[in-house]
């Protein structure tokens, strides 16, 4: 078999029926993605959910019912990667179709990570005043891209505290798509590819120190950040629409869908 271009990670812990949708979501866009799956929810119900899917090689599930960090969950499903560049998503997001000629387009300029746009969001049933419609946001995109020096935003980072790191130049796998090489040089030089309270912010801050690591700062999303109601970013993404809904001019459109 054919080595997977893209691998993309999918931590989760008991939220099934979230992780069983994006699951089936990217297993549809019938691409050579593989979806590595670390389950550490309180059961196994989401094998169940996946049974008819779990016959596809490309989708590496496994389950764990001793409860991890965060950080480890993440390592776990990281261990199991064998694609050429990988993807970290969350149990309630989404893959955009354009990833693999994404990772094409990096392997032919010799790019190790690129930070794609990250401000499109879809909003489950249920978070926008407990209504049951659901809602989609997303920017304009130009498509376009330039090289950045990610130490230089590591730096700036530190000025600012550690605050507002989504909008600095730097490099990271979540909802980022990097070379798996980079990543497993982080592992040679930290001993893992995640740590600390944040997973995210662990990967951007070592990725981004990595020497002549080369980053491209791309306008426009390959994934689709989702926002569940049980989600830990619900309430500020949700107030973020709602002021932005408020607002005449803004450069993002929401979308509202009549769930039944």
């Amino acid at each position: 078999m054919k080595s997977p271009l893209v691998s993309v990670i999918i931590p989760t812990r008991n939220r099934q029926e979230y992780a069983e949708k994006t699951i089936r979501q990217i297993a549809e866009l019938n691409q050579n993605i593989e979806i590595v799956v670390q389950d550490n929810s309180d059961d196994d119900y989401l094998k169940e959910l996946l049974n008819d899917l779990l016959s596809n090689e490309n989708i590496k599930y496994s389950y764990c019912e001793t409860t991890l960090p965060f950080s480890e969950n993440y390592n776990r499903a990281m261990e199991r990667v064998t694609g050429d560049y990988v993807c970290a998503i969350g149990d309630d997001d989404g893959i955009l179709p354009n990833i693999s000629e994404c990772a094409i387009w990096m392997k032919e300029n010799e790019i190790d990570v690129i930070k794609p746009a990250k401000d499109q969001v879809y909003f489950y049933p249920g978070n926008i005043n407990k209504k049951k419609n659901a809602c989609i946001g997303f920017g304009q995109y130009k498509g376009s891209y330039y090289y950045s020096n990610p130490e230089t935003a590591v730096i700036s980072l530190l000025d600012d505290g550690g605050c507002n790191y989504l909008e600095k130049d730097l490099a990271g796998s979540y909802h980022g798509l990097v070379k798996r090489d980079s990543m497993n040089k982080v592992k040679q030089i930290t001993g893992k590819f995640y740590s600390g309270l944040t997973p995210d912010m662990y990967s951007v801050i070592c990725l981004s120190l990595l020497p002549n690591i080369r980053l491209a700062v791309v306008d426009y999303p390959i994934t689709l950040p989702g926002v569940c109601p049980t989600s830990g970013s619900a309430a500020s993404a949700c107030w973020k629409y709602q002021r932005c809904s408020t607002l005449k001019a803004t450069s993002r459109l929401y979308v509202e869908f009549i769930c039944a």
